[in-house]
């Protein structure tokens, strides 16, 4: 047997193993391992192409209470293996460390994700430092949006500083990393019809200045991207400007097409561009938006859950809240085994491509990580294989 051919082999056969023992804990879980907790629906920003903007800078909506968060915390029956801070723009919320610590002391999770557009860098970076001082031997991520380009990034985000500030961010989270290796960063980049031109010269700014290529994901909608959702949580009232959305066969065909270029781009100049679980997250999603395919069977809803600012309770951010935490005292756990939930979980047929929810499903998914295995193997870039139905 060939030297390649055995190593995809040995791959193969630990990735197996892998989601043979995710897929054996799946029904053990009481709570998720994923939460997405919205701490603010205050923004800076307003991007064009955002789902969530009908519910930003709402004076009327309260946000859940430290102390509140802190009930939320502790009545959850596992260590989370990561929280995702989001919102809004998660650092206007004054007590955002607090939060963090909070979070860390009574949870441990596995890492504490925080995004941010990075318009505020010099309030983020006093804010990062904060939160590693407040949490001793946890792990913490900030996660920058880069959407393009200058010009592209600026327009799409509707203000001229956003672009540079976002820079500035990251060189300066770039430097305390380099001090403190509990703190990683990651680059998020929403790839739209209104970017995919320029993606190549944002790579090389990321490279450049950061170190490392960003995390591509493509921007989704609800006329677009989510496909048989149950009747009593489908979501009509989210989507992104026309001008972002992609339409049809056209619009994928186009991003792939740039896509693989930048990947050659790349690994002409000896640098990964892509990762390849991210290349075929990304495969995922196009072959989603073209033919409607289903590719691997969600587990929003079972490993993952999102709560909102006031304390909604939604399985993913595609569907409807069905659930608010304080008709349950604020206890997460009675709530996610009620027999209501239980209920609505038993209807989740839907498939989407939403990046977060997609990402964990492929880690459940026996094909999926055969898959990866093999590509890792024999070096192989899963988007400059054709698309299928």
């Amino acid at each position: 047997m060939a030297l390649t051919s055995l190593r995809t082999v040995k791959a193969a056969a630990r990735a197996a193993l892998q989601v043979r023992r995710k897929r054996a804990q799946l029904d053990h879980w009481v709570t998720p391992r994923v939460i997405f907790l919205y701490v603010t629906n205050r923004c800076n920003l307003s991007c064009s192409h955002c789902f969530y903007a009908e519910e930003l800078n709402n004076a009327g909506k309260p946000e859940l209470t430290l102390e509140q968060i802190e009930r939320i915390m502790g009545s959850l029956r596992h260590p989370l293996e990561m929280i995702d801070l989001t919102g809004g723009e998660p650092f206007l919320r004054s007590d955002l460390p607090q939060v963090v610590e909070a979070v860390s002391r009574i949870n441990k999770p596995g890492r504490i994700i925080v995004n941010t557009n990075g318009l505020q860098s010099d309030k983020i970076e006093a804010a990062a430092i904060d939160m590693l001082a407040r949490t001793p031997g946890q792990k913490l991520q900030v996660a920058v949006s880069i959407d393009g380009a200058a010009e592209d990034h600026n327009r799409i985000r509707k203000n001229r500083y956003s672009f540079d500030a976002a820079f500035k961010l990251l060189r300066a989270l770039r430097a305390l990393a380099a001090r403190e290796p509990r703190l990683t960063i990651r680059i998020n980049t929403a790839v739209s019809m209104q970017n995919v031109d320029s993606l190549v010269e944002v790579f090389e700014r990321c490279i450049a200045e950061a170190g490392f290529a960003p995390t591509i994901q493509i921007v989704r909608g609800a006329s677009n991207s989510v496909f048989n959702p149950p009747a009593l949580l489908a979501n009509s009232h989210f989507d992104p400007s026309p001008e972002d959305l992609v339409k049809g066969a056209a619009d994928v065909d186009h991003i792939q097409a740039k896509l693989e270029a930048l990947i050659g781009h790349f690994r002409a100049t000896g640098r990964e561009s892509i990762g390849i679980r991210t290349q075929q997250k990304v495969r995922y999603q196009l072959e989603t938006l073209k033919y409607g395919s289903k590719r691997v069977d969600c587990v929003a809803g079972k490993y993952d859950g999102i709560i909102y600012e006031d304390g909604a309770v939604a399985f993913c951010e595609n569907l409807k809240t069905f659930a608010h935490l304080r008709d349950y005292d604020y206890d997460f756990h009675r709530l996610w085994t009620a027999v209501r939930t239980r209920e609505l979980q038993s209807t989740l047929r839907c498939h989407c491509i939403h990046t977060c929810n997609l990402s964990t499903s492929m880690g459940h998914d026996y094909g999926t990580q055969l898959v990866i295995a093999r590509a890792l193997s024999e070096k192989k870039d899963p988007l400059c294989e054709p698309l299928r139905a």
